[in-house]
Order: structure tokens, then sequence, then C-alpha cells
């Protein structure tokens, strides 16, 4: 049985023990898929289509459903991929939260409007939040 002083010291270990088990990645590992842009080389667009992305500032995947929710902070929008494993490099969205279609940009202050989405994040029950930055509010969408 150990002493209760190499109690913290096995802790510390199992703690290090299952933090590299799980970790998957190489050294300096390339990516294998890119939204915003139609390949690794080529910056993406700043516009305003279904693939577009102006600064974007946070993601998140639904655990129920694997799709990926982009916020898009200068279009005052998050958009909403399918499934993360059909993918393809410069995927379309879906989805556009924040705006009444892929070409809106427009911020505001309503249920449906955003001014400067920031943070996204779905949870277990696949609700979406949003952090509306400068509205200085956190939305919820249900469904998402």
């Amino acid at each position: 049985m150990p002493s209760m002083k190499t109690l913290p010291l096995l802790a510390s270990l199992a703690v290090l023990a299952t933090t590299a088990a799980r970790a998957q990645f190489p050294n300096f590992p390339a990516a294998d898929r890119v939204l915003g842009a139609t390949d690794f080389t080529t910056g993406g667009t700043a516009a305003a289509t279904p693939a577009g992305l102006f600064f974007p500032t946070g993601l998140a995947i639904d655990p129920l459903t694997g799709k990926l929710f982009v916020g898009s902070t200068i279009q005052n929008r998050v958009l909403r991929f399918p499934d993360v494993a059909s993918l393809a490099n410069g995927a379309n969205a879906e989805v556009a939260f924040g705006q009444a279609n892929f070409s809106g940009t427009s911020s505001g202050n309503t249920a449906t409007k955003f001014n400067g989405p920031y943070g996204v994040h779905v949870d277990v029950k696949g609700r979406l939040w949003v952090a509306d930055f400068s509205n200085n509010r956190v939305l919820m969408f249900l469904g998402a």
C-alpha cells in the first residue's frame, strides 16, 4: 500500500500516462482539411458566400449530429457545415445563423442577429450557444 507521501506522485504519474496515451499528433503535423479556402496554399475569401469566413473565431462540433459550427465575427454570422466526416476542402455551409441568407453581413440586436459573434459551443443536448461580443450577451439556439 502506498504511503500518504507517495499518493500525490502516483496521481501525477497517472495523469501524465493518461495524457500521453491520448496524444495523437506528431510534432509539426500538416492539416488534413481547410474551410474558408479551396486549398492550403490559396488564402480564404472574406466574401459573404456559403464558404466564406471573415475573422473566424470559435468552432464547435455537435455531439449528436457531428455538424460543425464556425463563427465568422466580421460577417456577423455562424456557419453550420454538414457532418465533419464528409467535409471537403472549401466546403459550403448548409445554414447561416445571424443572417437571412449567405450574402448578408449586417449586425443587429435581435433574436436572429449578431454583432460580432466571438465564441461558439454546442452542448451535450445539441443546443448551440453563441457569445455575441459587441451586444454583450450570449444566445442559445434549441435544436441547432
